[in-house]
């Protein structure tokens, strides 16, 4: 299933537009940063096995998310509720 359109997020109220809020974009980026390192520094150490993709694929979605989640704040959106998640990959 595809995510709607942006605007259709914005008309149920799920993403709501405020002020941009700089300081919580940048903390989400810096620790994206960190779990991007650290995601880094396992796979030079141990590799990918049938044992850690899983996991390392999740990793790799919550650091993406959380770029989105910056990106949004930064453009001064917000979002909440039932299906925010969805809105906010419909953002890209």
């Amino acid at each position: 299933m595809m995510p709607k359109d942006f605007g259709e997020y914005l008309g149920k109220g799920i993403l709501r537009k405020c002020s941009p809020d700089k300081a919580r974009a940048r903390f989400l980026i810096s620790e994206s940063d960190k779990s991007f390192k650290g995601l880094k520094k396992r796979l030079d150490m141990m590799g990918i096995d049938d044992d850690n993709a899983n996991s390392i694929v999740k990793d790799c979605y919550d650091i993406i998310m959380e770029l989105i989640r910056a990106k949004l704040l930064l453009d001064g959106y917000s979002s909440s509720g039932q299906f925010a998640h969805e809105a906010e990959v419909s953002y890209l």
